[in-house]
């Protein structure tokens, strides 16, 4: 990426630029009848905070992915042995009813499994 600020040649930035960002940093500045060096550096700014958007969103989806994934069987197994015994679970029965409308949700743990 290139530092805000710096001044670069054209045929710099297009050196350094992958093509389809060096394509519409020209189509713009020459509509504009603007420096290509302006286009052009925004554009490597995009760029960075497109790839670091990318790898935030691929982060939230794989935790996601695996918490759903581990809830799947985690759900059945409640919902099989409300008494919390598949998933030793039992002493968070005490815990579920201290909750609020614990006397209609939380009498087992067959409701926190689905």
């Amino acid at each position: 990426m290139m530092p805000s600020g710096a001044v670069y040649t054209a045929e710099h930035l297009k050196s350094q630029l992958p093509e389809p960002l060096l394509a519409r940093a020209e189509a713009k500045a020459t509509k504009e009848n603007l420096p290509l060096t302006v286009y052009a550096e925004n554009a490597g700014i995009y760029l960075t905070r497109s790839l670091i958007w990318r790898f935030c969103y691929a982060t939230v989806l794989l935790i996601g992915l695996l918490n759903g994934i581990s809830a799947l069987p985690s759900g059945a197994m409640m919902m099989a042995a409300p008494d919390g015994s598949l998933l030793h679970m039992e002493s968070f029965i005490p815990l579920f009813q201290s909750l609020p409308l614990a006397d209609i949700f939380f009498k087992d743990l067959f409701w926190p499994g689905i």
